[in-house]
């Protein structure tokens, strides 16, 4: 059975995405990672026995590593407004790698100039 990794901030494209996949007859299992001690309120999601909740202490690779075992789909919603999310999404990439991770789904608000933008500078 294919695992799907969801990294969620959380955010309303990982929400309507875990249920999309939840209501489907996909034999998928989705895992989703909520941040302890996030300032976001923790998502709540309509139950589902292919769905579990893993709790992530913070973005080291140390802390990813075990939450990537076994998943073949990774979709990776950065945390728009965290000040380290470079760093954070530069860490799940290679947590990623190291785990063999087949396909990687980056979704962000980062400019792909990697330009230093103030958030809402372009809006």
């Amino acid at each position: 059975m294919a695992s799907t990794l969801l990294f969620t901030a959380p955010g309303l494209l990982s929400q309507a995405l875990i249920s999309s996949l939840t209501s489907s007859s996909s034999s998928r299992s989705i895992n989703v990672l909520v941040e302890d001690g996030s300032p976001h309120p923790r998502p709540v999601f309509a139950q589902s026995q292919s769905l579990s909740l893993i709790s992530l202490q913070d973005y080291r690779p140390t802390s990813l590593r075990s939450a990537f075992e076994g998943v073949d789909i990774v979709i990776h919603e950065t945390p728009s407004m965290h000040p380290s999310e470079e760093e954070i999404g530069k860490s799940v990439i290679d947590a990623a790698r190291q785990a063999g991770v087949s396909h990687f789904i980056l979704c962000t608000s980062l400019h792909p100039f990697r330009m230093k933008l103030n958030p809402g500078m372009i809006k």
